[in-house]
């Protein structure tokens, strides 16, 4: 049986959920903001984390653990970025 497009939904959104999750548990913080531009088949998720300066190294590993566990997503470390409101 074929599976559902709901279905291919769900799985397509849990990898970036769990890789999410994953990043998450290295940061004080985290934002996710979905590209409103972006096409139906384009879509992007971009997500800020505010994380400690002693605990970047970390972080930046785990980006890297992430993104080799899941090729298919793209996923880059690109600050530190000085914090703003």
């Amino acid at each position: 049986a074929a599976e559902s497009p709901a279905g291919k939904l769900v799985e397509l959104a849990a990898g970036p959920a769990e890789a999410f999750a994953a990043l998450r548990h290295e940061a004080v913080s985290a934002l996710v903001l979905r590209d409103l531009d972006a096409s139906e088949s384009d879509a992007a998720v971009h997500a800020s984390f505010l994380v400690e300066r002693r605990r970047l190294p970390g972080f930046e590993q785990a980006v890297q653990r992430e993104a080799a566990r899941r090729p298919g997503l793209r996923l880059a470390c690109t600050g530190p970025w000085p914090p703003y409101d």
